[in-house]
This record gives structure tokens, C-alpha cells and sequence, in this order.
């Protein structure tokens, strides 16, 4: 996996990590969820969303003004976000990636298939989190229009990302679980880089656990 900068971050929450001890993808599993079913459109985001009429500068104060915002989507990301030492890799202005960010709702989805809850996955060993963070973020900044059926795009993570379909994007890990994930209808700047809503957690394959 690429190497992601890690630093102290102040957390969203004062949550101990009780992480097993081995992590595998079996361990965020349910029943699998097959392309038929991608689930539905998540929320558009607003880029000014808690930043009194201002754009986000960076993908960390969209993060976080969201989170703290009276309809909040990222509480969930966020935790993970800081648990896994990633602000400031995020909190740069001038970084040209994407980032695919699960909603809360996307997070409650996976904990359940996982027979957790969220606060629990989110409070996960920082290089599980990281792992699979790492799989949502792509190293070039791309409007939802570049995003074209049959191409691969680069992550930061284990595996890159096949399009499978553009009319509603749709999403998967090359070597993952195979689930499709629907993205939001558009996306969002945050300084150079690019956010889009997704509405489910993006697993890497198992190799990426298998050191950790």
C-alpha cells in the first residue's frame, strides 16, 4: 500500500480502541451485497455545509463541518479520520486527489453486516482504519463526469477502482469483496481536491490485512 502521512489529530471522539486481534476482511463481512443491490443515492454534500457561506479550504475542514453541522453525514468518517492519524494528510489545500466518503449511513451498514456498531469499527486498530481508508481515497482529482465505464482508477490504498457503470456512477475495489458502491449525484471541492458521497464502505482485498 502507498504510504499515507500520519499525525496527532484531535478526535472527534474519546473512544478506546478494542480492536481484535487479527484483523481479516471476514471480520467486516455480512451476507454479501451483489451489484443488483447498490443501495440508494447518498446525500448530495454542499461545500459550504457549517462553513457559514465559505468553501471548504480542505478535505478535513469539510470533514469536520459536516460533522458538527445540524444534518450531519460525516460523524462516523471523521472518527475513523482521526483515529487513524490522517488529518493532516487530508487538511492539505493544495492535494489534487478524490475522496470517496461513506456517509454515516454507509458506515451503520457496514458495522451491521459486521455484527458491530459503528462507535466499535470507527475505534479500530489506526492501521485497520487506515487500510481501508486508504481505499477511498484516489490519487487524482476527478469530477464525477470523468468517472467512464471499463476504466481502473489508482488509490492510495491496496487495490485500485473499476468503474462499472456511470448513469448513476457506480464503484468497486479491484480484487475486493465485489459489491458496487452508488456514488452521489455530484461532487464537491474542498481546496484542489474532490469529494464525493458514497454510499457504501469500500473494503480492500484481504492482502491488505494480512500484515496487520
Amino acid at each position: 500500500m502507498a504510504s499515507l502521512a500520519a499525525s496527532p489529530a484531535a478526535a472527534a471522539y474519546d473512544m478506546a480502541a478494542a480492536a481484535p486481534a487479527a484483523a481479516t476482511k471476514a471480520d467486516y463481512m455480512g451476507p454479501p451485497i451483489h451489484a443488483a443491490s447498490p443501495g440508494p443515492s447518498p446525500q448530495k454534500l454542499s461545500e459550504t455545509v457549517g462553513m457559514g457561506g465559505r468553501a471548504a479550504e480542505n478535505v478535513y475542514q469539510l470533514l469536520s463541518a459536516s460533522a458538527s453541522s445540524g444534518n450531519p453525514q460525516f460523524k462516523y468518517l471523521l472518527a475513523a479520520v482521526n483515529k487513524a492519524g490522517l488529518a493532516q494528510t487530508l487538511s492539505d489545500p493544495n492535494a489534487a486527489i478524490t475522496v470517496l466518503a461513506p456517509t454515516d449511513a454507509a458506515f451503520s451498514k457496514f458495522a451491521e453486516n459486521a455484527g458491530k456498531k459503528p462507535e466499535d469499527v470507527v475505534a479500530d486498530k489506526p492501521e485497520v482504519l487506515k487500510a481501508i481508508l486508504a481505499q477511498h481515497v484516489l490519487t487524482e482529482g476527478k469530477k464525477l463526469s470523468d468517472f467512464a465505464p471499463g476504466t481502473s482508477i489508482p488509490t492510495l490504498g491496496e487495490a485500485g477502482i473499476r468503474v462499472s457503470s456511470a448513469d448513476p456512477v457506480r464503484l468497486a475495489v479491484i480484487g475486493g469483496p465485489g459489491d458496487d458502491v452508488t456514488t452521489a449525484e455530484r461532487g464537491v471541492m474542498a481546496g484542489k481536491a474532490h469529494v464525493i458521497t458514497v454510499s457504501r464502505v469500500l473494503l480492500p482485498p484481504q492482502s491488505a490485512f494480512d500484515e496487520i
